[in-house]
């Protein structure tokens, strides 16, 4: 895993974006108008769990309120 700004990895697997309710509502109902398609949310298992292996096998977005340990350690 490298984490590092986004415009120094020439193409990343996968991208986290760590996000208010705000921000989501906006990017999911942005992202449907534009692919017609609805982003996925994963609750009750850790978030490295939700987040990274379910967005790489299946292609597409996720977003998941996380677990507390994943919440605090990601601020």
């Amino acid at each position: 895993m490298i984490i590092g700004a986004l415009e120094q990895i020439e193409m990343p697997d996968l991208i986290l974006f760590p996000v208010n309710v705000h921000q989501m509502t906006v990017i999911s109902t942005a992202y449907a108008f534009e692919t017609g398609n609805v982003i996925s949310g994963y609750s009750g298992a850790p978030m490295c769990i939700q987040t990274i292996p379910i967005p790489l096998v299946e292609n597409k977005p996720v977003f998941t309120t996380g677990d507390w340990g994943g919440r605090t350690r990601s601020g």
